[in-house]
């Protein structure tokens, strides 16, 4: 309920999820590349890194800051 009752907090709890999702992820894949597990990846780690990052949560957090700045720029 508390979730909901403002726009701005679903878009920065669903980029706080995918963010702890994205961390895992890169922490298994770099604990697996310390024990010499090979991982077979489609793009290099340092892309699929930059990927992940930059276009998983972060247009959440966006989305988030604009919900709670906009109207108050906007009047």
């Amino acid at each position: 309920h508390w979730l909901f009752a403002a726009p701005h907090r679903l878009a920065f709890a669903c980029g706080a999820f995918m963010f702890a999702l994205a961390a895992t992820w890169w922490a298994a894949a770099l604990l697996a590349q310390s024990q010499g597990l090979a991982w077979r990846w489609g793009l290099p780690p340092s892309i699929a890194h930059g990927l992940l990052m930059g276009f998983g949560f972060m247009p959440m957090f966006f989305a988030g800051f604009l919900f709670t700045a906009g109207p108050k720029w906007l009047g």
